[in-house]
């Protein structure tokens, strides 16, 4: 009896893990913080906080996003690599408003690959739910700003956008000198997309002298 009862734990905890995430959930972990007990709990409540959201960020890098997403909603999410993350569920799950909310809460607290993201939200330009209606996001110059943030961080993604921005003029003045520069950069992080139009720009002499063989290296 004890086996079975063992055993139908373990299924009814591998169908909730494969049931996915609502990463528009957050509990309000504080909850567990009891503030009539004698004993200051706070610190205690804030390091466990803490412990769990780095453990959450542990498996989404093991690729566990199922894992991660059930670990994160069950405490407050203050960790900016975390929102991050949490943001990227949302977007795949087209819940726009709710990645927006988690990449500009990550950004605030100067999280890089959120910064590039809500970037490209504010460039490329997203509709999120607001007071019951559809609002359309679209600020080339604030996704800009947010671009530079992160690459001034060397955040290779950032780099690139940024050059793709003055190569095309899109929100600043073409400049195919300075998309160069910025696809170098990126190129050199090791980003496949920058390696790619470092190539295109030397075959082409755009922004640099033309070279074939230079460009052959790059590609």
């Amino acid at each position: 009896m004890k086996k079975i009862i063992m055993l139908a734990v373990y299924v009814a905890v591998i169908t909730v893990m494969l049931s996915g995430c609502d990463a528009s959930k957050e509990r309000d972990a504080n909850k567990e913080c009891d503030p009539g007990k004698e004993r200051d709990t706070s610190k205690e409540c804030d390091t466990n906080k803490e412990k769990v959201q780095t453990e959450a960020v542990a498996l989404f890098k093991a690729d566990k996003w199922d894992e991660a997403c059930k670990l994160a909603e069950t405490t407050p999410i203050t960790n900016p690599e975390l929102q991050c993350f949490m943001g990227r569920v949302s977007e795949k799950k087209g819940l726009t408003s709710n990645a927006f909310k988690y990449y500009e809460k990550s950004a605030q607290q100067g999280f890089a690959e959120a910064q590039y993201r809500l970037g490209t939200f504010y460039v490329k330009g997203i509709s999120i739910d607001e007071n019951g209606g559809a609002t359309q996001i679209k600020d080339t110059a604030q996704g800009i700003s947010l671009y530079e943030k992160a690459a001034a961080q060397g955040y290779a993604e950032a780099l690139c956008e940024l050059g793709v921005c003055y190569f095309n003029g899109t929100g600043v003045e073409k400049d195919l000198e300075k998309a160069f520069g910025f696809f170098k950069k990126a190129a050199e992080l090791g980003l496949g997309a920058g390696m790619k139009n470092v190539g295109v720009c030397y075959e082409n002499g755009f922004g640099i002298g033309k070279d074939e063989t230079k460009a052959v290296e790059w590609y």
